[in-house]
C-alpha cells in the first residue's frame, strides 16, 4: 500500500487518505471488517487515480465471479430481442460524452462505446425481465470508465443492480422511482415547506425532475466530479439514503433562487440547471456534502407516511411488500 500511494498523484489528498483507500485495494476483507471507518472516509472522496480498484471492492465483484461463473459466457454471447438491441446501440452513441472513452471526437470513442453496447447487451440477456430501459446507460458508463476492464464492469453492473436493488428502478412501472419519488415529496415538504409550495402552486411537481436524479445515478446533471464524489459515498455505505439527500440538498440551496422562478425556468432548474456554474449550488462539493450530511431524517417514519398517505398507487400489499424490500437501501 505504500508503495501504491508514492505511484499515485495525491490529488489534494492527504497521505492518510491515499493509503487508507490503497489498503483495501490490496486486502478486501479490511473493508469488510471496518466498513463504518471508511464510511466516514468516503465523504472526503476515493482519490481518482484510486477508484478503478476501490469500486469493486465496495460492490463485492469478486464473489459473484467465483459464484456465477455463467456470466462470462453470457457477456461474450448475449441474445437479446432484436428491438432492445435498437435502442441500446443508438443510446450508447450519446451517452455521458464527457468521459474519454465516449467524447465523439475522441480516439476511445469506438472502443468505449463498442464496450457500453456490449455491456449492455449482456445485462439485459442477464435479467431478461429488467432488459434495457434509457438511464442505465449512464450508469453503465460509469461502471465502465471505472473498471480494470469489461468483464469487471459487467460484474460491477450486476452488483450494483442487485444490491442496491437498483434494478426495481427499471422495472415495468418504474417502482423503485415511484417510491424515491412519494418519500422525497414528505421530506422536502417537512423540510421546505414554502419552497415546495411554491413549485407545486407553479405546477412543477416532484414526478417531472425526480427521475432526472434517481433513473440516470446523478448521470444526467451533476458534473461529473460532483456526481464521482456521490457514488463514492452511496457505494460505500450501500444505501440510496445520499442520493435522497443530494436531491434534498438542491432544494434547499435553491430555494432563493427558485422563489422568484416561473414554471419554466423552476423545472429546468431542478432537472439540471442548478449544476450551472455559479448557481451556488455545486459550486463547492464540500459544502454541499456538508448541508447534505446534516440533512437528518427518520427513514423508517417517513416509509410509513408514505404508505400511509398512498397505499393503493401499486396495489396495496404489493407496494409494502416493495417498501419493506428497498428499506435497508433507502435507510443508512
Amino acid at each position: 500500500a505504500k508503495i501504491m500511494a508514492k505511484e499515485l498523484e495525491m490529488g489534494g489528498y492527504t497521505k492518510s487518505v491515499v493509503k487508507q483507500w490503497a489498503y483495501i485495494s490490496l486486502k478486501p476483507e479490511y473493508f469488510r471488517k471496518h466498513r463504518h471507518r471508511y464510511e466516514r472516509l468516503s465523504e472526503q472522496g476515493i482519490p481518482a487515480a484510486l477508484r478503478w480498484r476501490v469500486w469493486p471492492i465496495l460492490l463485492d465483484i469478486f464473489a459473484l465471479r467465483t459464484t456465477e461463473p455463467m456470466l462470462l459466457a453470457i457477456h461474450s454471447a448475449a441474445e437479446i430481442p432484436g428491438d432492445l438491441q435498437s435502442t441500446i446501440n443508438a443510446d450508447v452513441t450519446r451517452t455521458m460524452p464527457m468521459f474519454r472513452e465516449f467524447y465523439p471526437e475522441g480516439d476511445a470513442y469506438e472502443a468505449g462505446v463498442e464496450s457500453l453496447r456490449v455491456m449492455l447487451h449482456a445485462y439485459a440477456s442477464y435479467n431478461e425481465e429488467v432488459g434495457y430501459t434509457q438511464g442505465m446507460s449512464y450508469i453503465a458508463a460509469t461502471i465502465l470508465v471505472h473498471s480494470e476492464d469489461d468483464k469487471d464492469a459487467f460484474f460491477m453492473l450486476i452488483q450494483f443492480m442487485n444490491r442496491l436493488g437498483y434494478s426495481e428502478a427499471f422495472r415495468p412501472g418504474f417502482p423503485l422511482l415511484q417510491i424515491f419519488t412519494k418519500e422525497f415529496k414528505i421530506l422536502a415538504g417537512d423540510m421546505f415547506p414554502g419552497t415546495m409550495e411554491h413549485l407545486s402552486n407553479l405546477g412543477a411537481e416532484p414526478e417531472m425532475y425526480t427521475d432526472k436524479y434517481l433513473l440516470t445515478m446523478l448521470g444526467a446533471n451533476f458534473p461529473v466530479p460532483a456526481m464521482l464524489r456521490a457514488w463514492d459515498i452511496i457505494l460505500t455505505r450501500m444505501s440510496l439514503k445520499p442520493l435522497m439527500r443530494s436531491l434534498l440538498t438542491v432544494v434547499k440551496l435553491s430555494s432563493d433562487s427558485l422563489a422568484k422562478m416561473d414554471l419554466e425556468r423552476a423545472l429546468r432548474w431542478m432537472q439540471k440547471d442548478f449544476a450551472n456554474p455559479g448557481s451556488g449550488v455545486l459550486d463547492d462539493m464540500d459544502r454541499f456534502l456538508k448541508v447534505a450530511k446534516g440533512l437528518k431524517y427518520d427513514a423508517d417514519e417517513v416509509r410509513a407516511k408514505a404508505v400511509a398517505a398512498d397505499a393503493d398507487a401499486m396495489g396495496g400489499h404489493k407496494q409494502k411488500t416493495l417498501w419493506a424490500k428497498m428499506k435497508h437501501r433507502l435507510r443508512k
